[in-house]
């Protein structure tokens, strides 16, 4: 059961999936350390080239090529893919007028904000509520909301598809949830070796969403500084990316707990 309602809010204000009565700090290091990311699939990544604006990299599979090139950009963010040295898809996210683009042809794109009651009934706090036993202050995980990116378009080759999840993914990192380059990379080579390059298809819609559910902690915690005393800390947990082509369907974690950070900046 979900009770749903749409962000109404600008895409990034910086706010992005941290609307609300939140105002959320969220360190560029939330998630493990890039070097120890992997994929789960056999797709090779190959050419991995990363800066600061740009994540480029190959993913190479048989007889196949597909090129990847994410660039960060001052009003939103670019993807290119190339596949084979021929074919090339580009996707846009320009993220002041919130509109996303394939290949010239908007896409849709839509922003839902909503709470999974069985979450909180099933939540350790509500099970616990009134039988603490911590001196110190509890960081046992509250859930507070469920934010989702939800997309669909009509894709026609395998690199328009792998285009359009690099761009989500990419749409997220933007507004500030710090998914690191090489995991984006990981994940976006576990979609593809779940549809495979020799999927052979016409046009047909590709419906998915990025989702993450934001928590905190029961108590609030010393931050250590003079000028806040005691905050929250939040962090994100269940982050991943479902969709739907014809009869295959893609649910793929990206990262099942990231770190606690405060509430707002604590100086």
């Amino acid at each position: 059961m979900k009770l749903s309602k749409k962000v109404l809010a600008s895409l990034i204000g910086a706010t992005l999936f941290i609307t609300g009565p939140l105002s959320v700090v969220n360190p560029a290091k939330t998630f493990a350390s890039e070097r120890n990311m992997m994929n789960n699939t056999q797709v090779k990544i190959a050419n991995s080239l990363i800066t600061e604006n740009s994540n480029k990299f190959s993913l190479e599979v048989s007889d196949a090529i597909i090129d990847v090139d994410i660039n960060y950009t001052d009003n939103g963010v670019r993807v290119e893919t190339i596949t084979n040295g021929t074919e090339e898809n580009i996707f846009i996210y320009n993220k002041d007028t919130n509109i996303a683009m394939m290949n010239n042809r908007v896409i849709n794109i839509e922003f839902n904000e909503y709470i999974e009651p069985e979450l909180i009934y099933n939540s350790d706090e509500f099970l616990n509520s009134g039988f603490s036993t911590f001196a110190s202050p509890d960081d046992t995980p509250v859930y507070v909301v469920t934010r989702d990116m939800a997309f669909s378009d009509v894709v026609g080759t395998i690199g328009a598809i792998v285009g359009v999840i690099a761009g989500v993914i990419a749409i997220a990192n933007l507004a500030g949830i710090a998914i690191p380059a090489i995991l984006i990379q990981a994940k976006v080579a576990d979609w593809l070796s779940v549809i495979g390059m020799g999927l052979t298809f016409a046009s047909m819609p590709l419906n998915g969403k990025f989702t993450f559910k934001l928590y905190r902690t029961k108590d609030m915690f010393d931050t250590g500084y003079g000028g806040v005393s005691k905050q929250y800390k939040y962090r994100y947990q269940d982050l991943r990316t479902e969709g739907k082509l014809g009869n295959l369907s893609m649910n793929i974690q990206l990262v099942d707990k990231g770190n606690w950070w405060w509430q707002s900046k604590p100086y």
